[in-house]
């Protein structure tokens, strides 16, 4: 694992990545000050978007656009980082060093789960220093009475642990379709294609009716935007029957990439230096 984080710390791309994930979230913030401060437009509602913006409610805003950004980071950051192993055909040379082939694509996930981590937790501080910035560039508090409350720490809790659900769950299926195709790019595209696409497409089938609902819900994306979905001012109210299709779709789809990326990586064949 230590071997893994040292690769990542010192790949170019991480920092790349790091600086636009920071700089698109200083930017959602820079467009959402320049809207309030602009003159008044009948297609402007500023009492709802300073409220969304500002604290308190603004921490489940900052949460929202760390998650989106960060899933779209770490999804390349995988692919990129696997995918290279495959193109530098450093594979072989790692797992000569003791590591079997199970404990080194497991020391990878780790990595970029740690990393995915930390990228959401620096986007989510980036948005909450956003939101102190843009009360005062408004002429509004800043919030001070909430930051410094335990129901802060209890949200801030609260939304780093559906974090590390979801984030989890995107970096094991970008890490297993690029082990599976044994390319970055497809890794990037297929897994970027899912993501974003999934969910307007689950969408869609749910609209058929009762048997599309059910249908919609054996997509990966609908369960990950359910659990994203509770971090708002007013989250859903989910019954037992909900969590439970929750629970499973989460389970079976990191079961089946898991179990997919392991085998073709067991069965696969190492030439070269690779």
């Amino acid at each position: 694992l230590r071997v893994e984080l040292i690769k990542l710390i010192r790949r170019p791309m991480t920092w790349i990545l790091s600086v636009i994930l920071i700089g698109m979230t200083a930017f959602v913030y820079l467009s959402m000050i320049i809207a309030l401060l602009a003159p008044e437009s009948a297609n402007v509602d500023r009492t709802s978007l300073r409220d969304q913006v500002l604290l308190p409610d603004g921490l489940f805003f900052a949460a929202t656009i760390a998650g989106s950004l960060t899933t779209i980071m770490i999804i390349i950051l995988a692919a990129g980082s696997v995918g290279g192993e495959f193109s530098w055909a450093t594979v072989r040379s790692n797992l000569m060093m003791g590591a079997t082939r199970t404990r080194f694509l497991l020391a990878k996930l780790l990595a970029l789960e740690i990393f995915a981590l930390a990228w959401y937790v620096m986007s989510v501080v980036v948005g909450v220093l956003g939101a102190i910035v843009t009360a005062i560039a408004t002429n509004y508090p800043i919030g001070s009475d909430y930051l410094t409350s335990a129901t802060f720490a209890s949200d801030f809790g609260l939304i780093l642990f559906h974090a590390i659900i979801v984030l989890a769950v995107w970096t094991l299926i970008a890490t297993a379709i690029t082990v599976i195709t044994r390319s970055l790019a497809a890794g990037i595209g297929v897994t970027l294609a899912v993501m974003l696409l999934g969910s307007q497409v689950a969408a869609l089938v749910a609209q058929i009716g009762s048997i599309g609902k059910w249908v919609a819900r054996a997509f990966p994306n609908r369960a990950l935007d359910a659990i994203r979905s509770l971090d708002a001012a007013t989250p859903p109210s989910y019954v037992t029957s909900d969590w439970i299709w929750i629970v499973l779709n989460i389970v079976l789809w990191s079961a089946i990439f898991s179990i997919l990326a392991l085998r073709r990586f067991r069965k696969m064949t190492l030439v070269g230096n690779s």
